[in-house]
């Protein structure tokens, strides 16, 4: 229903939004008389990429940021901001993060309707588990947190820990260096990666998704097959402490792969990389 709505807008239709996305539940507290309504596209716009921008430029256009009722109404505010970010999906990347730190901005008409969409922000945008999880997007929001008056200062130090650690390693940019140990002992360094591509999987030996994840990756033909071509290389780098049990269980890694570990636990000891999900992984070119 969410998808069928957003792209019956774009097709011209228009119209009011607040029926509730299929599969999520929200808690029935109170009847709800208000629907969220939709800017109206003008008919002049008929570039199709320009209708999902025109969309997600006025999205929030007849949204009272100062009425805390909405709050209370998951199905229409909550709704309406996961659809918010299909939308943004539809438009170019820049201007999606000036719409976004925008619709944040208006949100500072109260406190208690700006710190709502804040939570909307990180439980649909950085939450690993969110099908949304999207950093990039997350990022301008948590630029408008930290630089708000409505921020605490208790918070701000929190907003801007996980700002700096979104910055990180974002897509275009040069993966932070590490130096990583092999099981004998040998210590080598990422940048010194000359392989074509290389996927970096961090992970720990004792996660059940980083199970699941090394055995898809190891039996994947695809995969083999490029590692065989000496297009791709595996990094897989134990991030945890306990070395003794990631050498009784290294007969189990592939031995196409490079598995090693990370001896002074640089990478979560000085936050390198973003290790809120486990496995995390990066896709790595030459350069």
């Amino acid at each position: 229903m969410k998808i069928t709505m957003v792209l019956l807008f774009l097709l011209g239709l228009g119209g009011t939004m607040s029926c509730g996305q299929s599969g999520k539940s929200f808690p029935e507290t109170q009847p709800e008389s208000k629907e969220f309504q939709l800017p109206t596209v003008p008919v002049t716009i008929t570039v199709p990429e320009e209708r999902p921008d025109y969309l997600a430029k006025n999205y929030w256009l007849h949204f009272d940021f100062s009425d805390t009722a909405y709050i209370h109404m998951p199905k229409v505010t909550e709704q309406a901001f996961v659809n918010y970010i299909d939308v943004l999906k539809l438009t170019d990347k820049e201007r999606a993060y000036g719409y976004i730190s925008s619709m944040m901005k208006a949100a500072e008409k109260d406190s208690l309707v700006f710190h709502y969409f804040a939570g909307l922000a990180e439980k649909y945008l950085y939450d690993p588990n969110s099908p949304f999880q999207n950093e990039q997007l997350y990022i301008p929001v948590l630029e408008t947190l930290v630089n708000s008056k409505l921020t605490g200062d208790a918070d701000c130090i929190r907003f801007e820990a996980l700002l700096t650690l979104a910055q990180k390693n974002q897509p275009g940019s040069v993966a932070t260096n590490f130096t990583y140990t092999l099981a004998d002992g040998r210590k080598r360094q990422l940048h010194n990666f000359r392989s074509p591509y290389l996927l970096l999987f961090l992970n720990d030996i004792d996660c059940e998704n980083c199970k699941q994840t090394m055995k898809e990756l190891a039996e994947s033909d695809v995969i083999n097959g490029l590692i065989n071509k000496h297009t791709l290389a595996i990094l897989s780098l134990y991030t945890q402490n306990d070395t003794e049990s990631w050498n009784k269980k290294l007969s189990n890694m592939p031995d196409n792969w490079v598995n090693a570990y990370d001896e002074k636990l640089q990478i979560s000891n000085e936050e390198l990389y973003d290790l809120k999900a486990m496995p995390t992984l990066y896709l790595l070119d030459r350069e």
